[in-house]
């Protein structure tokens, strides 16, 4: 017995000298020696932790921070929730930040305008998703990491719904705000109310809803049925729409979505001071809703009447009055009658995409009318505009 282990240990050494493997298992050795794959140590796998600050939605910016571990190639993405479209953040001295993207153009006055790049910067109303990944994201290279967030809020008009009306003056005329109220306005005036010849008023048949109709005032005067933000004032036979009120902005709008209901007709009646009125005659009218974000530091005036009219303005040909900036504005010709109610979203177009009105300052101006030209008393006399609700779409 002794000799048969003395020969097993000689022949164990001798295999140990040719460099042959002995059966006895080595600990160290992987179970599958033939695999080309390296076993990972625990604790390298990819991971990330995403936090969102500063959330700003008048710049529409937000603040990403990143702290990864194990990625070697550090992308990060953010956009709205289920939209199907993202875009990469850039950092920026480690910070990667929101912010939104516009595109330039110029508007039918020649004017430059910035238009909203679809899906970018961060809005109110919405849920978005940051994600971070090692490398370029496919269909193999999945998320790392992701975060939702929702950024509720808003602006919403006053009386947008049109559901609150009361009365103002001795005669009391038709007032487009609930009781105590006065965003809105109109041309209504003691004169036109003497003959039931009201400009704006709830429809008779559809409570809810404005009723703008143009009318013949005396017969004779042609008057366009409008709505606006602000306050009218009549002197003798001139009446003086101030435009504007202040509005404390806490989101900046990407759209006005409005349903109206329109009968627009051919122009038949030119003012007497509107010189190029006969460029106009017989041709289609064009009724008009518009809202512009402005920063004034007081309202503006547009005077008309039966004497010379002044003060008329339009926010796609001017990015400034007297009273201070025009930032941006949304606005719609209407040139056919609608058998229905509409519902359209007008796309705000911005001269300045980084102000914002000054605090107290008047900086919301919507107007409605039933003829573009109205200020001059051009337009057709037959012509009536319906708004059910208005609101910003964001």
């Amino acid at each position: 017995m002794k000799k048969i282990l003395n020969c097993a240990a000689a022949v164990i050494a001798a295999a140990a000298i040719l460099g042959v493997q002995s059966c006895t298992s080595d600990p160290a050795a992987p179970e599958n020696p033939g695999s080309n794959e390296t076993p990972e140590t625990p604790g390298t796998e990819p991971s990330a932790t995403i936090e969102v600050s500063d959330i700003d939605l008048w710049s529409n910016t937000a603040k990403v921070s990143v702290s990864a571990e194990n990625i070697d190639d550090l992308k990060v993405y953010y956009g709205v929730k289920d939209s199907g479209v993202s875009h990469e953040i850039e950092a920026e001295e480690g910070v990667y930040t929101i912010s939104a993207g516009y595109k330039t153009s110029q508007n039918d006055a020649g004017l430059n305008v910035s238009s909203l790049v679809e899906g970018t910067g961060v809005f109110a109303g919405r849920t978005y998703v940051v994600e971070v990944f090692d490398g370029e994201p496919s269909e193999s290279n999945l998320p790392v990491a992701s975060k939702e967030f929702t950024q509720e809020g808003g602006d919403e008009i006053p009386n947008g719904d049109m559901s609150g009306w009361s009365t103002k003056g001795e005669k009391a005329l038709p007032y487009p705000n609930a009781e105590g109220e006065s965003f809105w306005d109109s041309g209504n005036n003691d004169v036109a109310a003497a003959f039931k010849s009201y400009l704006c008023q709830e429809d008779p048949d559809q409570e809810g809803v404005a009723f703008l109709s143009a009318n013949m005032v005396l017969g004779s005067v042609f008057a366009p049925g409008n709505m606006y933000t602000g306050d009218f004032k009549m002197d003798g036979m001139m009446g003086t729409a101030n435009f504007g009120k202040v509005f404390k902005w806490t989101a900046r709008p990407t759209a006005l979505k409005v349903t109206y209901k329109a009968k627009v007709g051919i122009v038949d009646k030119v003012g007497t001071y509107d010189n190029e009125g006969s460029e106009y005659k017989g041709k289609q009218d064009n009724s008009r809703i518009f809202a512009a974000v402005v920063d004034w530091s007081k309202q503006h005036g547009v005077t008309s009447g039966m004497g010379e009219p002044s003060g008329m303005w339009d926010p796609v040909k001017k990015t400034e009055l007297e009273e201070g900036a025009i930032l941006g504005y949304a606005s719609l010709m209407i040139d056919e009658s609608s058998d229905g109610f509409v519902t359209v979203e007008i796309p705000f177009m911005w001269y300045d995409t980084v102000s914002a009105p000054a605090d107290g300052n008047y900086s919301i101006v919507i107007s409605c009318a039933t003829s573009n030209r109205g200020d001059y008393l051009t337009g057709c006399s037959t012509n009536e505009l319906r708004i059910d609700s208005m609101e910003f779409v964001y």
